[in-house]
This record gives structure tokens, C-alpha cells and sequence, in this order.
């Protein structure tokens, strides 16, 4: 017999299965490794979906939030015809009989020798009466008071996160136009519905954007950016109110930006220097000009 021819095909098999078995590793770890890349290529296509979805779920709460709040300012032609404080009343009592629940309510702070009366209105509506500063408005109030007579603004002090601030800007009538700049002649204060939000505008958003009706795609809440811990809105979760969610996706609800230019008397115009043409007009930034209303603002953490 030919034991060596024998003992030849025995080495050329274990030879083959080892060959075999290595080439299944190596396959193996290819697999492994590919199916790794297709599994983060899909979850980062998923969190690109995600950031799309929260970025339109931004802009439609910032556009519902806004055009509500827009509906309490009246403009320039109607304070001119019915007054400043019966202006703002007919505003409120129109919103109140369109069964408005966004604003809780309203409220005046008017200038008046380098002091600021705060006005509530009554029970229908009728009339502004005064009041005093709710305990919880002093930072606004603080805020407010250093605008007025031009001081430095106080330390950053937290707030109610319902409340939004509306400046009208017009010309002392004692002082001339051209030496005087515009001032603010009264804030319009809303306070907002925070339970109304919570419970009604952001989970018809949440099932608009990120689900359907009755049944959202992740898990989401909104939070207060001044105070993390504080949740404004969460959705139910099988993981239970004590586990902390980790985002895969997040968006900044934005402040209520007013954009009233009837609300503003224009200032004078100045000159072009030589050899300028044209002209621009836009919104002014800087310390001495009106800051944006504040409100509350969340992130979305689906």
C-alpha cells in the first residue's frame, strides 16, 4: 500500500478544511464589519430624519405661538382711533370670544415718571385697573425698570417661562422728534397657558412631525433650557418617569420674536454720506435696542 500518497491526501484535507475554516473567519469579520457600517449608515440616516422632523416641529410651534400672541398687539391706526388702553381691551375681549386658551391673560406696563404702573384687566374685559407686580414677574419687572431709565441690566434672574413681552416704541410728544429717539410708551405682557401647550399644542405637533395620531415613532420631551430638570412635556414611555433618556435629536423651541413695524414710528432719515446710493433698512441690534420677548424655551429629546 502507498502510505505516503496516503498520508499525503490526509495532510492536502486537514490542509483544505483549515483554509476553509480561515476563510469563513475572514468572511465572517467582513460580514461583521459591513453589516456594522450599513446598521450606522441607517441609524445616521435616521437621526438626519429625526433633526429634519424637529426643525419643522420648531418652526411650526414658533409660527402657531406667534400668530396668536400677534393677534393681542394692536397696531398704530387702532390706538390712534381708540386709545391706547381700550385698543389693547377690544384685542383681548376679541381673542377671549374666539375661545383663545394659548393666553391666559394680559397686562399694561406703562412709563410714568421714571416708574412703571402695572395694569390688569377686569373680570369682562371692560377696563384696566391697576394692580400690583406678581411675586413671580420681578425679573421681569427689574428688567423692564433698567430699560427705562437706561441702567445696566440686573444679574440674570430666572422667570415664569410664560411669560412674553411686547414693546411699543413711539416719540415723546413733549420733546421734539428729531432730538428725541423713539422710546418704549408701554410693554404688553402675555402670559401664556403652559397646560394648554403641554396638553394640547405640542402633542398634536409630536404626532404630526414624529408619529401618528394616537402614537408617536420615539420618545420625546421638552424641557426648560434655563432649568434642565424641569419638564415641561414627556410623552409615555415603556422605560418608566425615572430613567433618563439619552437624545438621539434635539431642538431648541425659540422665543416669540415680535415683528410689528406698525408698532414703531420710524426714525428720522438721515442723510447718504457723499458718494453713497441706496439705502437699508432692518431690524437694530444692540444694547439699546428692544429685546426680544422672553419666554420659555425646551429641547425636544426624542
Amino acid at each position: 500500500m502507498d502510505f505516503e500518497g496516503i498520508q499525503r491526501k490526509g495532510w492536502l484535507a486537514w490542509a483544505s478544511i483549515t483554509l476553509l475554516a480561515v476563510l469563513c473567519g475572514v468572511l465572517a469579520v467582513l460580514q461583521y464589519r459591513w453589516i456594522g457600517e450599513v446598521a450606522n449608515a441607517e441609524r445616521q440616516r435616521l437621526r438626519e430624519d429625526l433633526q429634519s422632523r424637529l426643525n419643522l416641529l420648531r418652526q411650526s410651534f414658533s409660527e402657531q405661538i406667534s400668530a396668536d400672541c400677534r393677534a393681542y398687539v394692536p397696531v398704530s391706526s387702532e390706538i390712534d382711533q381708540l386709545g391706547r388702553e381700550e385698543a389693547y381691551l377690544v384685542r383681548f375681549r376679541r381673542q377671549r370670544q374666539s375661545q383663545d386658551q394659548i393666553v391666559r391673560t394680559i397686562a399694561l406696563a406703562i412709563p410714568q415718571e421714571g416708574e412703571l404702573v402695572f395694569l390688569v384687566p377686569d373680570r369682562d374685559g371692560r377696563h384696566f385697573l391697576p394692580a400690583e407686580w406678581p411675586a413671580g414677574w420681578s425679573p421681569m419687572l427689574d428688567r423692564l425698570r433698567a430699560r427705562l431709565n437706561g441702567g445696566p441690566m440686573p444679574p440674570n434672574r430666572s422667570q415664569a417661562l410664560t411669560l412674553i413681552e411686547f414693546p411699543r416704541f413711539g416719540s415723546d410728544p413733549k420733546v421734539s422728534k428729531s432730538s428725541s429717539p423713539p422710546r418704549e410708551q408701554e410693554w404688553l405682557i402675555l402670559d401664556l397657558n403652559s397646560d394648554f401647550i403641554a396638553h394640547s399644542i405640542l402633542p398634536g405637533l409630536l404626532n404630526r412631525f414624529l408619529g401618528d395620531p394616537g402614537k408617536l415613532d420615539y420618545d420625546a420631551q421638552v424641557v426648560s433650557s434655563a432649568n434642565p430638570t424641569y419638564s415641561i412635556y414627556r410623552s409615555d414611555s415603556e422605560r418608566g418617569p425615572g430613567v433618563a433618556w439619552e437624545a438621539d435629536a434635539s431642538v431648541k423651541l425659540p422665543d416669540v420674536v415680535p415683528s410689528f413695524p406698525a408698532l414703531r414710528e420710524p426714525a428720522p432719515a438721515k442723510p447718504n454720506p457723499a458718494g453713497a446710493q441706496g439705502s437699508m433698512a432692518g431690524p437694530i441690534e444692540g444694547p439699546d435696542s428692544a429685546p426680544p420677548p422672553n419666554g420659555g424655551a425646551g429641547g425636544l429629546n426624542p
